[in-house]
């Protein structure tokens, strides 16, 4: 039996088009893992669980000087935050004395990555040296610190790092 014109090229096109959507299917699925994109839920958790460390174990008048985490903080946290890299280097130390006057508590908190721009952006001052221990550590990736735990650092009295995944 042959085949009419009409239908081979029929067939032609359906297996034509088949093939193209399995090998475009296979390239975006590895271009999605390459990039990540089966991991962005893990990747990204980091943030909620930030933001709910931050509502379960720090203080309610607690004030929040990050960048990175100004939205978690506040969503998740339900805390007052200030954006560090909006600040001048030169106001540091004066805007935590203001938040401190206020009634509230400040705190500094970090992706691991930022600490260096944050040294080097208020490089001079006491607090901006972070120079000792976080009083909390989140996954590994993120930290939590206690300007008021500096001087007990230096003092010796500072009490352990708390750890959270």
């Amino acid at each position: 039996a042959t085949v009419a014109p009409a239908s081979r090229w029929r067939w032609i096109r359906d297996v034509t088009l088949a093939v193209t959507v399995l090998v475009l299917g296979f390239a975006s699925v590895r271009e999605a893992r390459d990039r990540q994109a089966f991991r962005l839920q893990a990747l990204e958790s980091r943030f909620e669980r930030t933001g709910l460390f931050v509502r379960d174990r720090l203080p309610a008048n607690a004030f929040v000087v990050t960048s990175w985490h100004s939205g978690s903080v506040r969503f998740y946290g339900n805390r007052q935050t200030l954006v560090w890299t909006a600040l001048d280097p030169a106001w540091l130390e004066r805007a935590l004395t203001f938040v401190e006057t206020r009634g509230y508590e400040p705190y500094l908190l970090f992706e691991r990555w930022e600490e260096p721009r944050f040294r080097s952006r208020f490089k001079g001052t006491a607090v901006g040296a972070l120079d000792w221990p976080p009083a909390a550590e989140i996954g590994a990736q993120v930290r939590i610190y206690r300007p008021g735990d500096r001087q007990k650092y230096l003092a010796g009295e500072m009490g352990p790092t708390e750890y959270a995944r």
